[in-house]
């Protein structure tokens, strides 16, 4: 019977504003090469890339110059401040796009300004949160964030094995993205989109070849 409960231990929790402190930039070529182009990569591949591609498949039409121009105005603004990555959050946008926020498609854009109010309500409570949160199980945190995406799973899963001719690299580039693996310290977000797309050539060659 143990086993089917999950433990939960009490925090000690202890509310306390988050507070800025500035770190003064160095710049190094081994700082470049080594941590800002990696997260660079990193960010692109596995938020923005994904972010956009989900903002697409709901039909929206984003404004790719203007998105990244804002989130980088905004790194390079809190940078210094510890806030490193900041970025479209992928997630956040797979959730607010979907039916669940809104029956209209034109009024969906409150459930992103509610996830935007929500951060800043959770970054100046960071430290308390955090606390709040690590106590719970890991188990626990993974069920909810796969239920939340129930719905935007269901919507992206349908699209992409509604043709016929796409179905095989459809499928490879989920079963690629949903495995975890990370090559160069990019994530598996990235290398499915890479592979399904090589599956998706080779696939159209043949057909043509026929």
């Amino acid at each position: 019977m143990p086993g089917f409960f999950l433990q939960f231990q009490i925090p000690n929790v202890q509310w306390g504003l988050a507070q800025p402190v500035w770190m003064q930039p160095e710049f190094s070529l081994s700082a470049i090469f080594g941590l800002a182009l990696p997260l660079f990569v990193i960010n692109m591949a596995s938020q923005y890339l994904p972010g956009l591609a989900m903002i697409k498949s709901y039909g929206y039409t984003p404004h790719v110059r203007h998105l990244i121009g804002w989130t980088g105005t905004a790194q390079e603004l809190f940078a210094p401040f510890g806030c490193f990555s900041v970025n479209i959050a992928a997630i956040s946008a797979a959730i607010s796009l979907d039916d669940q926020s809104h029956p209209d498609s034109r009024k969906r854009y409150i459930a992103g300004i509610s996830c935007g109010l929500c951060y800043i309500l959770m970054g100046i409570f960071a430290a308390t949160l955090t606390s709040l949160l690590m106590s719970f199980p890991a188990v626990f945190i993974t069920a909810l964030a796969g239920i939340a995406l129930l719905g935007t799973i269901g919507h992206n899963i349908a699209l992409a094995f509604q043709n016929t001719t796409e179905r095989e690299a459809a499928l490879l580039t989920f079963l690629f993205s949903a495995s975890g693996v990370q090559f160069f310290g990019i994530g598996s977000a990235f290398w499915g989109l890479i592979f399904g797309f090589v599956v998706l050539s080779i696939f159209k060659f043949k057909h043509a070849k026929n």
